[in-house]
């Protein structure tokens, strides 16, 4: 039987939320095992750009879902730059998943980190209160500016106190540092921003809001000793005002513009990535027998079935699924986008990862091994089980519920359901819930690879035909991939073949276009220029096989009424083909055809040979046109062009 803890190993670093504050106060093991990814290196690299002398952009609003690293961002970049440029580098290095651009180890001096914690509170003392705090246990200031330590105790003492005395309190506190200590600036950090702005939303609290923009404006003018204000928020600060009017909304987008926006969301690669560190922290971890057959079988079947993610390289993929042993590779595709659907104020990423909830990863390992299986896999099913039982009813109020709620249903619906016929329902409906992708689709080879773990499975494949023919899934063509029946008595498919047939017998594709759509006439625009006469044509949808017809026929009313002066012809095939100069041939054996291939057919416009006559291009999608000025009219010529004046049709 397999050891629990040697099965599913879990990082410590990812078995709790980050406390900004004390966290820091820990110093480096604090940072232990945190991966500065390529978004984390870049996120830095906006931030430090407000370093320089000249910039104004020193306020950030670094916004994203719950779970995606948003304070340990925070901690890693209050670690980075209080410390001096040696200790900077060795923070990349050591942290760094990729290499390292040139020029994102500052060189600046050491900024004093001012770390407040959200809380449900009013943010302008919370300001307050975390400066004298800061300045009192790491700095001499107490000792050197007395007066400035006296006036920050003495406006804490204010309940109401105003907002810009705040924003003066803190640029005070910024310039003392620069005068008296060996920090060049201030880093104000505001985590769980979001705390305080609902807070003040309920309080009916209007200086706790503008507190806000006044700080931003006075980063903004700090010159060359920078202050940067960072927050750390799950959304839009509007948001946060759930009721407000329509004018309050408005004053805190005004606020927020204030802010560089920075949003912080991990690429699904890299959230992967994530996922194996956490599970696998040590590399020799991954190497054991059972890690490297597993990630055999595994990788084999992915590029089989294309499932491997094209930012992941084949080694990397395999390293990947050594590290996530016993997760089946479906659910670790699906896990980054599931989390994305259901983490705000849910469950996170790394919460289901470690939690001991029921239908977890770690519970039905657990039971697993308990039960004697030699090899437990973490399956789409057992995914589907724990968030029910986590979210309950307040999974189909969720992004795409509707789906999670046909799935509740469709599992309903079913009669004495043997164990396979449940699980293959589970995953289809598991996965259109999640989104269906080109890799994730539910096809047969997919169904097959998530219970069987491989492509082909007679049982399964068996299991699929009869819930199709019990009318619970619907197979979809066009996708490869079945669907839940959505409940319709109507045969759509059969439906729809006996219409085409239908319309295939009554009419051509050409009429039916002709009817149902108002071609846009094409106007001769640089004749227009050059001459002060408009020229537009008429456009008119053609069937290939009317051609000959059409060679014979006499000169248009309309043209000879002049209401329109030429007539562009667009010609359909029956079907889809390509269509061939010899389709036409017999007709105009004595005139050049153009043509344009797409999806539909080929688009055409003939004209006649004249080697004097220059050519241009009608439209960057359609063909060579010469109009002829004499009859005004668009026709193949038995002979040599005459009377045609040259004039240019070019759009």
């Amino acid at each position: 039987m397999t050891n629990m803890g040697d099965l599913l190993p879990v990082a410590v670093r990812y078995t709790r939320a980050v406390h900004i504050a004390r966290d820091f106060a820990v110093g480096d093991p604090a940072l232990a095992g945190y991966q500065a990814t390529p978004l984390v290196l870049q996120t830095l690299a906006r931030i430090l750009a407000g370093l320089h002398p000249a910039s104004k952009d020193r306020a950030f609003a670094l916004t994203g879902v719950y779970g995606t690293g948003k304070s340990a961002f925070g901690l890693f970049l209050a670690h980075y730059l209080s410390a001096a440029y040696h200790e900077r580098q060795r923070l990349l290095d050591q942290h760094g998943t990729v290499a390292v651009f040139d020029g994102l180890a500052s060189a600046g001096p050491p900024l004093l980190p001012v770390l407040v914690s959200g809380s449900n509170r009013s943010l302008r003392r919370a300001i307050l209160q975390t400066v004298h705090q800061t300045l009192t246990e790491q700095t001499s200031l107490p000792d050197r500016s007395p007066d400035l330590l006296a006036a920050i105790a003495s406006a804490l003492q204010d309940a109401r106190v105003d907002a810009q005395r705040v924003a003066d309190l803190v640029e005070q506190t910024n310039q003392a540092l620069t005068q008296d200590t060996a920090y060049g600036g201030t880093l104000l950090i505001l985590d769980e921003l979001g705390q305080h702005l609902e807070y003040a939303f309920r309080q009916n609290d209007a200086p706790d809001l503008f507190v806000l923009q006044t700080l931003a404006e006075m980063a903004a003018r700090s010159g060359p000793t920078p202050c940067l204000l960072v927050t750390i928020l799950h959304q839009a600060f509007d948001r946060y005002a759930t009721t407000a009017g329509v004018a309050q909304r408005m004053d805190w987008r005004k606020v927020q513009g204030r802010f560089v926006d920075i949003p912080f969301q991990e690429p699904d690669t890299e959230m992967l990535r994530m996922i194996g560190h956490a599970l696998c922290p040590d590399d020799t971890a991954g190497q054991t027998p059972e890690r490297h057959a597993w990630a055999g079988q595994f990788a084999a079947l992915s590029e089989e079935l294309d499932l491997r993610p094209s930012g992941i390289s084949a080694d990397a993929w395999t390293h990947l699924l050594a590290q996530t042993y016993a997760i089946h590779p479906l659910v670790l595709l699906m896990l980054p986008r599931l989390f994305r659907q259901l983490a705000q104020n849910e469950r996170s990423l790394f919460s289901f990862l470690t939690s001991q909830e029921p239908w977890g990863v770690q519970d039905v390992l657990r039971t697993h091994c308990a039960n004697g299986v030699s090899t437990p896999v973490y399956r789409v099913p057992h995914l589907y089980a724990y968030v029910e039982a986590t979210m309950g009813v307040g999974l189909y109020t969720r992004s795409r519920g509707r789906r999670w709620a046909e799935l509740a249903e469709a599992l309903a619906r079913l009669r004495d359901p043997d164990s396979l016929t449940q699980a293959v329902l589970t995953t289809i409906g598991t996965l259109n819930a999640c989104g269906q992708q080109h890799e994730l689709r539910a096809s047969d080879r997919i169904i097959a690879c998530a219970l069987r773990d491989a492509c082909d499975a007679p049982d399964v494949t068996q299991t699929v035909q009869q819930l199709q023919s019990e009318q619970h899934i619907t197979y979809r063509h066009h996708s490869d991939s079945y669907v839940l029946w959505e409940g319709s008595d109507l045969d759509l498919d059969t439906l729809v073949q006996d219409a085409m047939r239908s319309i295939s017998n009554q009419t051509d594709s050409a009429t039916l276009l002709q009817q149902s759509t108002e071609p846009v006439p094409l106007v001769a625009r640089k004749h227009s220029y050059q001459t002060g006469a408009v020229r537009h044509f008429a456009v008119r949808f053609v069937a290939v096989y009317d051609l000959p017809t059409l060679a014979q026929m006499p000169t248009p009313i309309a043209i000879l009424q002049c209401s329109i002066d030429c007539l562009v012809h667009c010609y359909v095939p029956a079907r889809r083909v390509s269509v061939h100069t010899s389709h036409v041939a017999p007709a105009f054996c004595r005139s050049e055809l153009r043509y344009h291939r797409h999806d539909a057919g080929a688009t055409m416009v003939r004209y006649p040979k004249c080697e004097q006559l220059p050519r241009r291009s009608l439209c960057s999608s359609s063909v060579d046109l010469c109009y002829n000025t004499t009859n005004t009219t668009l026709q193949a010529q038995d002979g040599p062009c005459t009377g045609l004046s040259g004039e240019l049709c070019s759009r």
